[in-house]
């Protein structure tokens, strides 16, 4: 697989030595979520963080979206010295580690989480936040493929069957964003599938709102 110029991006599970070093003796970069498989690591890492005081350790970018009654905001700070980090640990590859914070105010509800990353490009808090959002759609569409569309339980042997199914899901949940986008009222895609099934008007309003060429 050809990774030079481009930059990987995976969840913790993959966050390994072996797969980072292999990533970067082949000219690419990656960014990997940081969870409790490498304890260590995430261990000196949260610790640095609580105990900043102050900004001029991190470079910080944030955003805020509006959605419906939905607000989100993220913040993304990178620390600007991870010297220490890389000497304790001598990750392959490592020359970023950033922190992000989303709090998610719905439905009179505030909830907030908090993700770290490394990565091998010391790249700006905003590229940094960019790369980790990209990764998330791809993983929110992978989740409806499995959830929604049960993809995950398929038992077809042939995988040319596999990959024209795929093609038709992924076409029918871009269907279904964006024709539930168009609601007044906010629907969760499962649920508009759900009413599809029952309802062939539903069903003929979706297909009609989108053009296929």
């Amino acid at each position: 697989m050809n990774v030079r110029g481009k930059t990987i991006t995976a969840d913790a599970l993959h966050c390994q030595r072996d797969t980072c070093a292999m990533i970067t003796q082949q000219g690419g970069d990656y960014v990997i979520g940081l969870k409790g498989n490498q304890k260590s690591l995430l261990e000196d890492v949260e610790l640095y963080f609580r105990g900043i005081d102050g900004k001029e350790c991190v470079e910080e970018f944030s955003t805020l979206e509006k959605n419906g009654g939905r607000v989100e905001k993220r913040i993304c700070r990178k620390l600007k010295d991870i010297a220490w980090l890389q000497e304790r640990h001598d990750w392959p590859g490592l020359k970023a580690v950033f922190q992000v914070e989303r709090t998610i105010r719905a439905n009179r509800k505030i909830t907030t989480e908090t993700s770290y990353y490394i990565a091998s490009t010391d790249a700006s808090a905003k590229r940094l936040l960019c790369i980790a959002r990209e990764h998330w759609n791809i993983e929110s569409m992978h989740w409806f493929l499995d959830v929604v569309f049960s993809e995950d339980a398929s038992r077809f042997l042939s995988e040319n069957a596999h990959l024209c199914l795929n093609a038709f899901r992924k076409y029918a949940l871009a269907m279904q964003k964006k024709y539930v986008s168009t609601l007044p009222k906010k629907s969760s895609v499962k649920r508009h599938l759900v009413d599809c099934l029952l309802n062939d008007q539903i069903l003929l309003k979706v297909i009609s709102n989108t053009r296929i060429f």
